[in-house]
């Protein structure tokens, strides 16, 4: 098995692609509404947009560590994304004891440039139709049958071993691992703690992006290149924006919990 280590990467290199909770061995495909392709990024990323108006690099309300490997013969990642929080980051006094993640995703076809997800559910919530092209694509990562959009929280509103919740002295941790995605894929996510202390002026205060991705190929021989990492861009809270509003319209009927309303705490 040969492993391929996390790197960080400088803003011009944010392109290619990054990675989702869920295993991909049964995908479903969403074509945007509007008739048209998302687009079919290459490998190294020279479709993704340029770094204009609102592509600069966010200010996190703390730091952000990450650590990853890309396992060839699980056809995936490993991901570790740790986040300490540091209110006056954010010019801020506050305290909070629980800083839990939000998640969004966003799996491409490189073949076709379809949308891909790993359950219905989940496919249902991708963004399409948006003039932007950058905010089409996303959707919570959740697992089919979550009533919560919070990343590995269980529905009777504990958290899965995946996630460690963090406070001002302590990180939160996330753990990601995926397998099995498809061939030619292109895999992003944004990863995003969030105060959930109910009791604290920053409560539902979203504190950083961290952006991370890889590629999986299967030409004769599995390769996965990445996973790599930047702080998130500008445009990505833009992004996570649309797939929060697109998971709470699809909440009736499912039994689920809609995000009650976010500020970016984040300058």
């Amino acid at each position: 098995m040969t492993n391929v280590t996390g790197s960080r990467v400088t803003r011009s290199m944010v392109g290619a692609v990054a990675a989702s909770l869920v295993a991909c061995a049964t995908t479903t495909t969403k074509a945007p509404e509007d008739g048209t392709t998302p687009g079919q990024p290459s490998v190294d990323g020279t479709s993704q947009p340029t770094f204009g108006d609102g592509d600069s690099e966010t200010t996190p309300c703390g730091s952000f560590s990450f650590m990853g490997t890309g396992i060839n013969s699980q056809r995936g990642v490993s991901v570790n994304v740790s986040f300490n929080f540091n209110p006056a980051s954010c010019s801020s006094v506050c305290t909070s004891r629980a800083n839990a993640y939000a998640q969004v995703v966003r799996i491409i076809d490189r073949d076709t440039g379809g949308f891909v997800a790993p359950n219905s559910e989940q496919a249902d919530r991708i963004v399409t139709g948006r003039p932007n092209a950058n905010m089409n694509g996303w959707a919570i990562d959740r697992i089919a049958g979550r009533r919560w959009g919070h990343f590995g929280r269980n529905n009777d509103g504990t958290f899965a071993a995946t996630v460690t919740v963090g406070s001002n002295t302590a990180s939160a941790i996330l753990v990601d691992n995926t397998a099995v995605v498809p061939n030619h894929t292109w895999f992003e996510s944004v990863s995003v703690p969030v105060s959930i202390d109910a009791e604290s002026a920053c409560v539902n205060g979203l504190l950083g992006f961290e952006h991370w991705w890889f590629t999986f190929d299967d030409d004769g021989t599995e390769v996965v290149t990445g996973p790599n990492w930047s702080i998130g861009l500008r445009w990505h809270r833009g992004a996570f924006d649309e797939a929060v509003a697109e998971w709470n319209a699809d909440t009736a009927g499912l039994g689920k919990t809609l995000f009650p309303p976010m500020t970016h705490l984040e300058p």
